[in-house]
């Protein structure tokens, strides 16, 4: 499971120093391994694959400065990888069985007050721009995960905001779609 600690300058410099002990070199050898973990994020199919290897580093920078006895680097690096990618998988599989569930109800299986509500939710989430939508979608996607926090935090960085202003964001398109879902917009 992901750490919700942000890395820091710090972190990263001892992240560096393990890798090499020139500042150049240690950096060439951080991208040289933070293509080939891409390489093998895409190879396995998932669908961020850079996201996935920086979580990787972070992840290994975070067990280093806390004392972690780091010795084959490589090999390291790799096996942490494989857990982010079996993370990625479940909660993929998560997402997907969330949205098969969605699809059941839409398609008859419910009662009618339930498919009248998600036509209305429907309509309503085409009136907001493909960017909210998109973003109500990522946010809410992984919320029943226990490190949901963590890919919040993510989501926000990605968005070049707070988290706290991620989560007023999606209060604020919240309150719309309630306004919608009312008949008041």
């Amino acid at each position: 499971m992901p750490s919700s600690r942000v890395i820091t300058s710090v972190t990263f410099e001892k992240l560096l120093a393990r890798l090499a002990p020139d500042r150049e070199r240690a950096a060439e050898e951080y991208e040289t391994l933070r293509r080939r973990l891409t390489k093998y994020f895409e190879l396995k199919g998932l669908r961020s694959p850079d996201s996935a290897a920086d979580e990787t580093l972070d992840r290994i920078a975070l067990k280093i400065e806390a004392g972690e006895d780091v010795r084959d680097f490589t090999h390291y690096a790799y096996g942490v990888a494989r857990w982010i990618f079996f993370e990625r998988i479940r909660a993929e599989e998560r997402e997907r069985r969330t949205y098969d569930n969605l699809a059941q109800l839409r398609n008859g299986s419910e009662s009618p007050s339930v498919a009248a509500y998600f036509e209305t939710l429907e309509i309503c989430l085409d009136e907001l721009v493909e960017e909210d939508r998109e973003l109500l979608r990522v946010y809410y996607a992984d919320a029943a995960r226990v490190d949901c926090a963590w890919q919040r935090i993510e989501l926000a960085k990605t968005k070049g905001l707070t988290l706290n202003s991620l989560r007023l964001r999606v209060f604020r398109l919240r309150q719309v779609l309630e306004k919608c879902l009312r008949g008041e917009s």
